[in-house]
Formats: structure tokens, C-alpha cells, sequence
């Protein structure tokens, strides 16, 4: 399943695939298109996991809202780990070493991104096995946040290094899209998948897990619980409405026959903002949800649980697993939380700052 994605998502997706097929030193030389941002991407992945990178610039350029800019500026914030020299393409022959691909730059730029595109087709979606996934891991019931230790880490991303909210809901997705197709492969042939998109950015994070689990030839039924979305979400939801056909208006009559047919539900109503108790039309359905046998899937926390206080608002998704983002909330082990959420796993969201955050 093939979705046209805005340029800051191919080289946001293509760094990433690279990073994590490196394990020593690096050195890597860019100039500015596409396949430079995905290096730029890979770099700061490799940082991340401190992996020693020398980055090498043809050309210092930071302005602008193109993918490169964006993802130089990025690392300049965090220059402290990180070597810039700038110099002439003549004089740096290869994009990227210590991988089975190389390519000159200059006038072969072009070649560069077909190059990174065709590696990212290859492995798409980075790592789709759960075992040793560096995207994916346990919960560290050390490291637990509270919403406004969240929020603030995510307004530090965006404001003070420039990363894009976009991307953090892709990266979230992505992780949430691995565990689904695992659940998804233990839970038979037979079935869709329906995944419940909610009406703020836990509906984005919905839209990205539909196009991971498209992308692996799975059936899937989207079910949009609002007409219009705003920023990221919106974004998002553009991208998926490229698959018309799998996109179902929501129909109390068809629920129960769609629930119990399914093989595995993904819950994305509500995330860690929700400050109101569910009723009326998402109450009904949650509880449909919670009475059926198929496994569910919650998204960052399951919906109507405080993610600080453990309690329950109105009513609550009571979970198989769920997969959070960036880190455990502080709500998902107390009070309720433990029983809702069952088994708990953490997705990576590319945040340039969450180590620092936590430490």
C-alpha cells in the first residue's frame, strides 16, 4: 500500500531505517536535499544511542522550512555532541559509510535520495519483530511522568529545537503499527482490524498505525470519530483519506457485528488530555468494546483513564496491551491504571530531548 508523504516524513522515516542498521562510529557527508535530511535524521538517531558521528556540510544551510534546514537546526541545538565542517562536494566523495551503500555527491543528489528511499522501501517501517527493537521496549517503571512533565517535553521539542509535532505523532504511530502487527499475527487470519480514530491527536497517532498495518497487506477498517481534525492529526488524516476505501463512517447498528468479527480493536479515542467524563455516544461504544472478546490494542493510555491519578473518567477502554509514547504516565500504575492498561509498552517518539528530560 503506497501513501504520498510530505517530504519532512520521508526523511524523518528513511533516517530512522538507517540509524538503526548502525552500530559503530559513522561518518557522514551531506549536502542539502532530501537524502542530506535523511542523514541528518540518522545522525541524530546515532547520537541518541551514543554512537560516535562526524557530519561533514557541503553547505551550511539552516534556513527555510524544508526537511533539511529543519533537521540542521535540530542538530545544531545540540552541537555539543556533534562536529560540523563545512567543504566542497569534490572534496567528500561519500554520502554516508559503514553500510552496503554509498554514493557521491554534488551532481549525484539525486542518485543520494533514490538511493535513501529505496533502502527505507526495503526496510520499511524500521523493525516490524518486537525482540531487541530499539523503538520499541519494556516499560521502565523507574522513569514515569506526569501530563505536564509530557507536555512540557513535547512544547521543548517544537519550541526549542524545532522538531516537528508531525513527526513525533509518525514516530508514535510507527511504534504503536509494530505492536499491532504482532498482536495482529497471534490473533488469527481472520478479520479486520479496526482501529477507532478520536477526535484530537490520539486520532493522528490512529491514522498512522492504519497506514503501518495497510503498509504489511493487513485488512483494515478506520473508523473517523470526527468530521475535521486540527495541526499533526490533520496532517495525518490528509495522508490516510489517499485510501478512501478503508475509511468507514461510524454506525452504532453495524457496531457489535463489526467488533466481534474483528481480530484486534486499536483504541484511539482519547489520549492524556482528557479532562471530562465519557458519555452519551463514546460511552456506548467503549462498553460494547470492553464486552467483546477481541483483543484490544489502547494508544498511549487507555481512553477515559486519568493518565496522573489512575482514575476513571465515566467510564474506561480496559486494554490487553497498550503501547504509550516517549514514556510511562504516572496514572497507568495507579488507582485503575494497572488493570486497564494491561501489559505496558513504551514507542520511541524521535524527541531530540526526552534521555535528557528523564535523567
Amino acid at each position: 500500500m503506497k501513501f504520498l508523504l510530505p517530504e519532512i516524513l520521508i526523511a524523518e522515516r528513511t533516517g530512522r531505517a538507517m540509524a538503526l542498521r548502525l552500530f559503530d562510529a559513522v561518518e557522514i557527508g551531506v549536502s542539502p536535499c532530501l537524502a542530506g535530511a535523511a542523514s541528518l535524521v540518522a545522525a541524530r538517531m546515532l547520537m541518541k544511542r551514543r554512537i560516535p558521528v562526524n557530519v561533514t556540510l557541503t553547505e551550511d544551510s539552516d534556513k527555510g522550512d524544508n526537511p533539511f534546514s529543519v533537521n540542521l537546526r535540530i542538530l545544531k541545538k545540540l552541537q555539543a555532541r556533534l562536529n560540523v565542517d563545512e567543504v566542497d562536494a569534490d572534496d567528500y566523495p561519500c554520502v554516508i559509510s559503514g553500510t552496503d551503500m554509498t554514493a557521491t555527491l554534488g551532481s549525484s543528489n539525486f542518485l543520494v535520495a533514490v538511493n535513501f528511499l529505496k533502502y527505507e522501501h526495503e526496510y520499511k517501517w524500521d523493525n516490524w519483530t518486537l525482540d531487541k527493537n530499539p523503538l520499541i521496549f519494556e516499560a521502565d517503571l523507574g522513569e514515569v511522568v506526569s501530563i505536564a512533565k509530557m507536555r512540557e517535553i513535547e512544547k521543548q521539542s517544537v519550541e526549542h529545537f524545532g522538531y516537528p509535532e508531525i513527526c513525533m505523532m509518525e514516530n508514535a504511530g510507527i511504534g504503536a503499527a509494530v505492536v499491532a502487527y504482532n498482536m495482529a499475527k497471534n490473533s488469527g487470519e481472520n478479520g479486520e482490524i479496526v482501529i477507532f480514530a478520536g477526535p484530537g491527536n490520539n486520532g493522528g497517532d490512529a491514522f498512522v498505525v492504519a497506514r503501518g498495518l495497510l503498509d504489511k497487506g493487513l485488512p483494515v477498517r478506520v473508523i473517523p470519530m470526527a468530521q475535521e481534525y486540527s495541526g499533526a492529526a490533520e496532517r495525518q488524516f490528509e495522508i490516510i483519506k489517499q485510501q478512501p476505501q478503508f475509511i468507514h463512517h461510524y454506525s452504532e447498528h453495524e457496531l457489535e457485528h463489526i467488533l466481534h468479527s474483528s481480530r484486534l480493536i486499536i483504541d484511539g479515542f482519547f489520549g492524556i488530555g482528557l479532562s471530562r467524563d465519557i458519555e452519551g455516544e463514546y460511552a456506548r461504544i467503549i462498553e460494547k468494546i470492553n464486552a467483546s472478546p477481541v483483543p484490544v490494542l489502547a494508544l498511549d493510555v487507555p481512553s477515559g483513564l486519568n493518565a496522573d491519578t489512575g482514575e476513571i473518567h465515566g467510564c474506561a477502554i480496559k486494554a490487553e496491551k497498550t503501547v504509550t509514547f516517549a514514556a510511562v504516565k504516572e496514572g497507568m500504575l495507579t488507582d485503575n491504571g494497572r488493570e486497564l492498561c494491561g501489559e505496558i509498552v513504551v514507542a520511541d517518539i524521535g524527541d531530540p530531548i526526552l534521555k535528557i528530560q528523564l535523567i
